[in-house]
């Protein structure tokens, strides 16, 4: 079944599924269209279900909810299309969740449903359980948690937060502060525009390039590498109880309180490695491609 209607901009967009896919494009225009069809062989029941779905739009506001079957569910793909601009909430169980085009601010909540968003968003949220989570673009905040997923951020324009308990992390470009702690995951992130911290237990932390402001790394038994950017004056404390410290930074005169970057790191049984962003094409992301 499809509906269509006639909108005066962005809007708001509710939407609710518990099996099956979510994709959402955003285009130009003032028309929203809503597409609901079965996905699986169970037509039958996945018709009756379609029937059953609330979909409404008031102003500027378009909700669309499949609602949770006490019988068995039956998956359905839910299409919607939406102006340039629109801000989308998405409650979903198993279904995996697609945003393409420019949206504004994106908040997506899944249990084993995997998240991918090509496109541009203003913000981002999302709680997940097992799926997987990636983002190409946030112009702004982004903040993610998860339990066994992977998350993903190509850019981040301002303030970052992750969390993941088995899950690893890989970002591309975050201009804002950044706090990002996992369990047993890997961390990654390939440039970091402003101060950070950064939390694994059994996992590696490597921060490709780094430039100014407080940054402090902790691990239990992974290990650290850090590149700082050539230049930056930097102020270091590193801590490895059982693993061994490499520093090839040259040495710098000054005090905590001057340096344009204040670096600690610290570590249980884990290596720790701090070196020049130019070591490797790190600065220039020549030996690092982000995974996705």
């Amino acid at each position: 079944m499809e509906w269509t209607f006639a909108v005066a901009g962005p809007i708001d967009a509710i939407l609710e599924l518990a099996s099956g896919s979510i994709s959402v494009t955003a285009r130009s225009g003032s028309e929203v269209t809503v597409v609901l069809e079965p996905l699986g062989r169970n037509i039958e029941r996945a018709l009756e279900v379609i029937e059953a779905a609330e979909v409404t739009c008031d102003g500027n506001r378009l909700i669309v909810k499949v609602r949770k079957q006490a019988r068995r569910e039956a998956p359905l793909r839910m299409e919607v299309t939406l102006p340039d601009g629109s801000s989308i909430r998405a409650n979903a169980a198993s279904a995996d969740v697609s945003a393409h085009g420019y949206l504004g601010d994106v908040e997506i909540s899944t249990a084993s449903g995997d998240i991918d968003s090509t496109g541009e968003v203003e913000s981002a949220k999302v709680n997940t359980a097992s799926g997987d989570t990636n983002f190409a673009r946030v112009r702004s905040s982004a903040n993610a948690n998860s339990a066994s997923g992977e998350l993903s951020f190509e850019s981040v324009g301002g303030r970052l937060t992750l969390s993941t308990a088995s899950g690893g992390v890989e970002v591309g470009d975050v201009a804002g502060d950044a706090s990002v702690s996992t369990a047993s995951g890997d961390i990654r992130v390939h440039r970091l525009g402003a101060s950070g911290k950064m939390r694994s237990a059994s996992g590696d932390v490597e921060l490709c390039l780094v430039e100014r402001g407080e940054v402090s790394v902790s691990t239990t038994s992974g290990d650290v590498l850090v590149y700082v950017a050539k230049g930056v004056g930097t102020w270091l404390d590193l801590t490895s109880y059982s693993g061994s410290t490499n520093c090839s930074l040259p040495p710098e005169d000054g005090n905590r309180t001057g340096a344009e970057l204040r670096l600690t790191c610290q570590t249980m049984s884990g290596d720790i490695d701090v070196r020049m962003g130019d070591e490797a094409g790190s600065a220039n992301g020549q030996s690092h491609q982000l995974a996705g």
